[in-house]
């Protein structure tokens, strides 16, 4: 066998390829093979190694030994794990170099349990060469010093930081994960593995916690269990199956109250608000299985948590004075903990700090949230707070102040001390120290105490006004209004401030609950006003705040006013006494006079050398003339008129009271004259002739609360009843002339009539040639004309008005009479008795005057509307704006009192238009639109009570059933409703395809027509009806689904069957008599209109009354079936057999409508 040089890889684990020198013997030696020990271990990755055969102890003579398996103690498979050639070794004469025998080892990528081969020496020649050492070699494939035995094809575990990483932690971070020293908002994973370098086998791996490695972490900057962190060990191992290599969560950070899940650790960061330096704690992973080992070092890995400061446990931002909501989620802290508030968690113990009750002491809620209330934020001085639990590592250790939550208490401090000068133009505070302050949201206040503690703000409407200011950018506090602060006065008064946040805009003076400090105002004290005489000596003693003897003060007409002729300024002795001298004209001029006061400041260049600088006022004087003089002008002057005399104040003459007692009374007296006059007079808007709108000055306008007539003795006659007394007789005349606007009805409004007086409140109401009329009115207004005003009106029931402007006449003369010494005054007194009474008929007119009880109605109606549709909008014409039957019933319930048998045309002007006038809308649109389900065809003459009627049964018999629930939700298309009344043109539209009636009809979701009917079939002679008829069998012929004309009574629909008999008759013999070519309209235009369209259509007027008798024949056909069928019913109950005694009929010919001959 061959011997390999020195330079050869000789893989043997425990023994390096060393050159053996010849070592001289005389023995031949001992053959051995060259290891320390029994046995060898390699891997499977070695292939090829060579085992060593070594002579020792002599080189003579020649030696030779075989080497081969021992089968019986060997347990891997020649062939498969290896493959070694038994061979003999031979060393010659002085021959000692070592031989090396390949040994070949296959890796295959299977993991195999502990394998090895062992060798032996056999055949040694001579027999004394055999050794007594290293005779037997054990070859361990991944032998004893592999951890769990086996192969390496089991792999080991690595870690990574991120599932993404392909570096690993152990070599990119130094086996150091990181984490924040608050919880993550949802659980995270900070330590990933996965195998490497074999994936054979099932591994399984987990983590326990382990000391760190002192050398790189102080005591310090260890993290404590359950101070710093929680540890949660894993429910389950992390188990690869074989094959599998994938990364895997071996340690998540966990969100609070999160728990391990599988084979993940985890460990949950207990956040605190304390200021320590980065700490750590260590894991170590574990494993058994089929991997031979880890990355990890001999301390495992670490896990630093990064320091937060105080935001660790979050931060709340708190403001001064209001109440604070503190959130502890993102603390360690637990639902039911009791905790403090303290600037240092430290400064106290938790015996200490808990003591006795305080307001900083809570427990927190389930939702870890505790409560400051505003007193104690108000009261607390700002900087930082800390929300502190006491807390132990271990239960063997003390309890210890924890900081767990930061609080920013926001505000300032409250020993401020400022000072601003009365009457300065000027107030800038520079001094307000505090922490976290805000411009333009910082706000204080000078107020004489702050609303604290329930306080009531007693603060001077100036101070309101002027006092205050926000927190400008550089710092400073400038106030809003000094002038206005200044007619305060001197004082010491309160800083409050105000943070505009939280909802609170600083507007309220409740919200400035925050003391701040002090402000001090200076200047003087407002002493009593001076009453002096010319010839007098002026001396002022004055106290304030902040006086000194550099003050001055001036005696002039008004503080910080130009400089006059005359002025008087006086320098301070003893720093309070001002001596002024004795006071002559030719110094001071007499009259009101005010002592002013001046603080000087050379640094915001204030001189008290002119007097604007004199701004503060303190006193008022005044200054007398001496004898009988008064102040007339600046100057002493007798009184004017002998009559007169000086006051007592020397300022003024006074009247004789006799002249006094007489401006009264004709003040008065043409004051109520006035008033009486302008009372029955209007500038009132009418109708001009050409039709529009006019102001013109008319007389007596009285308001209408109703118009209706009434019978009496077999007559009708019209009745105006009148909003309250009308205050009219008929003292010259037996009527007047009357002239209405306002009323919406086109019999009324502009037109002229005669009224007779028939009592208090009514009048009888007639045409020009005393003849009666029909006309329906809640509302508006009549106006007399000028004469009737004068003749007719009558003050206090029973005094004419032409009798009172005699009266007139009497207190004019009597003012001028009294004006001649003083024309001015005349004119002034007569100016007042005109705006007096003008003021006393606007209140009588507009603030006493009541509102109509329909009025009254419509508004209590427009509020329930509201509440349905709110916000009512426009919608297209046609389908769109149908109402539905309950809406049409709500409407005539609510305005029953007043409808009555009243018809459309008082209830479209008086009810309807009022109800849209604000938003300009129709009805539908006001009170909710619906689809159009039916078209309604009627006569706006017929009473609203048989129209709803009508419009009953037919929803009744059209949805089958009598539930209210059910038939009141049939939605109707009714031009009263569904027309915008303010914009009829619009409504008609250019053509008669464009009207709205037109597009309900031909919406293509209309089932048909319903034509409310009278007995009189009176909308037959209304040419719309006449066109809405030939719409309607117009769609009979063109939509399949339409299902054609219903006539509809107030006693039931006939198509169906239910009308009574009578009506059935009255109905039918009134259309044997009509041609419906006689229709009118209101419009020659409209009527011309649909003249057209039913010739165009039907060929003629004839064939039109055709068609419609078919119709009503039909439905007439149907009464008659259904009455004789009612009627067999009824005999077969009277007689058995179904027909009347004596009458061989049948059911079907038992009752027979007659259309030929009239009832």
């Amino acid at each position: 066998s061959h011997a390999p040089s020195c330079g050869m890889n000789f893989a043997l684990l425990s023994a390096l390829c060393l050159c053996a020198g010849r070592v001289a013997a005389q023995s031949v030696g001992q053959i051995q093979f060259r290891i320390n020990g029994l046995e060898a271990s390699m891997r499977e990755e070695s292939k090829t190694v060579y085992i060593g055969v070594e002579r020792v102890g002599g080189l003579s003579g020649v030696v030779s030994a075989s080497v081969k398996v021992l089968a019986n103690q060997t347990t891997a498979t020649r062939g498969q794990d290896f493959d070694f050639q038994e061979v003999t070794v031979w060393f010659g004469d002085g021959d000692d170099f070592m031989r090396g025998l390949p040994f070949v080892i296959y890796d295959d990528p299977d993991w195999e349990d502990l394998e090895y081969v062992t060798l032996h020496l056999t055949d040694v020649q001579p027999p004394q060469a055999v050794g007594t050492v290293n005779q037997v070699l054990k070859v361990n494939l991944m032998g004893s010093s592999h951890p769990f035995g086996g192969d390496a094809d089991g792999g080991l575990f690595d870690f990574f930081a991120s599932e993404n990483d392909t570096d690993s932690l152990i070599t990119t971070a130094g086996g150091v994960a990181k984490v924040l020293e608050r919880p993550p908002e949802n659980t995270e994973c900070i330590i990933w593995a996965s195998r490497l370098l074999g994936t054979s086998g099932i591994a399984s791996l987990w983590l326990e916690p382990t000391p760190c490695n002192p050398k790189d972490y102080t005591e310090a900057e260890l993290a404590t269990w359950q101070l710093d962190f929680l540890w949660g060990p894993s429910p389950q191992l992390m188990s690869w199956q074989d094959g599998e290599a994938d990364k895997r969560c071996l340690l998540a950070n966990a969100a609070f109250g999160h728990s391990p899940v599988g084979g993940t650790s985890a460990v949950l960061i207990l956040p605190d608000a304390e200021i320590e330096k980065d700490q750590a704690f260590c894991v170590m992973p574990r494993f058994n299985g089929t991997t031979w080992g880890s990355t990890a070092g001999v301390y495992g890995i670490a896990i630093k948590i990064e320091e937060q400061g105080r935001e660790g446990g979050g931060l709340t931002n708190c403001t001064k004075g209001r109440h604070c909501h503190i959130d502890l989620t993102k603390a360690r802290t637990e639902g039911g903990a009791k905790v403090f508030v303290a600037s240092n968690c430290a400064s106290q113990t938790c015996a200490q700090a808990f003591s006795n009750e305080s307001e900083f002491q809570a427990t927190v809620t389930k939702d870890f949230t505790i409560e400051l209330a505003a007193e104690i934020t108000r009261d607390a001085e700002p900087g930082e707070w800390s929300v502190c639990e006491c807390l132990q590592s271990d239960a063997n250790s003390s309890l210890l102040p924890t900081a767990v939550h930061a609080v920013n208490l926001h505000g300032p401090v409250k020993e401020n001390t400022n000072e601003c000068v009365v009457g300065w133009s000027f107030c800038v505070l520079d001094d307000i120290a505090g922490n976290w302050l805000q411009p333009e949201i910082d706000y204080i206040r000078v107020m004489p105490r702050c609303t604290s503690n329930g306080t009531k703000d007693a603060s001077p409407i100036h101070f309101k006004i002027g006092a205050i200011s926000s927190l400008s950018a550089d710092g400073t506090w400038e106030m809003k209004d000094p002038i206005r602060m200044s007619q305060v006065g001197a004082g010491v008064f309160e800083l409050c401030w105000c943070r505009a946040a939280d909802g609170k805009n600083c507007s309220d003076m409740s919200e400035f609950n925050v003391p701040t400090g002090m402000f001090l105002y200076l200047g003087p004290f407002r002493v009593n006003d001076i009453r002096i005489s010319l010839g007098e000596q002026l001396n002022v003693n004055i106290t304030g705040i902040g006086l000194t003897k550099y003050d001055k003060v001036r005696v002039q007409p008004e503080c910080g006013e130009g400089d006059g002729d005359k002025v008087l300024q006086a320098d301070a002795e003893l720093s309070r006494i001002y001596k002024f001298g004795v006071l002559t004209e030719a110094v001071v001029s007499p009259g009101s006079m005010k002592l002013c006061w001046c603080k000087s400041s050379e640094e915001k260049g204030i001189g008290c050398n002119q007097s604007q600088d004199f701004l503060t006022e303190f006193a008022d004087i005044t200054v007398v003339c001496d004898g009988k003089k008064v102040v007339v002008g600046g100057s002493c002057v007798h009184c004017r008129y002998v009559w007169q005399g000086p006051n007592e104040d020397q300022d003024g003459c006074v009247f004789n009271p006799v002249g006094f007692v007489a401006t009264v009374i004709f003040e008065l007296m043409l004051t109520g004259v006035l008033w009486v006059v302008f009372s029955q007079l209007e500038i009132t808007e009418v109708t001009s002739k050409a039709g529009g709108k006019v102001r013109r000055l008319k007389g007596r306008t009285i308001p209408i609360e109703d118009i209706s007539s009434e019978e009496q003795s077999d007559t009708r006659r019209l009745v105006v009843t009148c909003l309250g007394p009308h205050g009219l007789g008929n003292h010259y005349t037996s009527s007047f002339r009357v002239s209405f606007e306002k009323t919406r009805h086109f019999l009324l409004d502009g037109k002229t009539k005669r009224a007779t007086v028939l009592d208090k409140y009514r009048l009888l109401l007639t045409e020009q040639d005393g003849s009666y009329f029909k006309a329906d009115a809640s509302g508006g207004y009549f106006m007399l004309t000028m004469r009737g005003t004068w003749f007719h009106s009558r003050v206090a029931s029973f005094v004419p008005v032409m009798f009172v402007m005699s009266l007139l006449l009497g207190a004019a003369f009597g003012m001028f009479v009294l004006g001649t010494h003083s024309p001015v005054i005349g004119m002034i007194l007569f100016g007042g008795a005109v705006v007096t009474a003008l003021l006393l008929v606007f209140v009588q007119r507009y603030l006493l005057r009541g509102q109509t009880a329909l009025a009254r109605r419509v508004g209590q109606y427009r509020v329930l509307l509201d509440q349905d549709n709110p916000n009512p909008v426009a919608v297209p014409r046609g389908p769109s704006r149908a109402v539905t039957a309950h809406r049409l019933f709500d409407l005539h319930d609510f305005f029953m009192a007043f409808i009555m048998d009243r018809t459309m045309y008082y209830l479209a002007p008086n009810i309807i238009a009022p109800l849209t006038e604000r938003h300009r809308l129709s009805f539908a649109e006001v009170a909710g639109p619906q689809q159009v389900q039916w078209f309604i065809s009627h006569y706006w003459g017929t009473p609203f009570r048989d129209f709803c009627e009508s419009v009953r049964r037919h929803a009744v018999m059209t949805c089958g059933s009598s539930d209210e629930n059910t038939w009141k939700k049939v939605s109707y298309w009714i031009c009263t409703f569904s027309n915008n009344q303010y914009r009829v043109a619009e409504e008609l539209g250019t053509s008669h395809k464009e009207s709205s009636f037109y597009l309900a009809l031909h919406s293509g979701i209309c089932k048909g027509t319903a034509m409310i009917m009278d007995s009189d079939a009176t909308l037959l002679t209304r040419s719309w009806c006449l066109f809405e008829l030939l719409q309607t069998i117009g769609l009979e012929k063109e939509q399949e689904s339409f299902e054609g004309l219903l006539f509809c009574t107030a006693t039931g629909v006939l198509n169906m069957g239910h009308a009574t008999v009578e009506m059935s008759m009255k109905i039918g013999h009134k259309i044997t008599e009509l041609s419906l070519r006689d229709a009118t309209a209101t419009s020659q235009a409209d009527k011309d209109m649909i003249n057209n369209c039913v010739l165009e259509e039907m060929g003629s007027f004839e064939a039109m009354d055709q068609t419609l008798k078919e119709h009503l024949a039909a439905a007439l056909k149907t009464c008659q079936s259904e009455v004789n069928h009612k009627f067999g019913h009824l005999f077969t109950k009277l007689t058995g057999d179904g027909a009347p005694q004596g009458d061989g009929q049948d059911d079907a010919d038992a009752v027979v409508l007659d259309i030929s001959e009239s009832p």
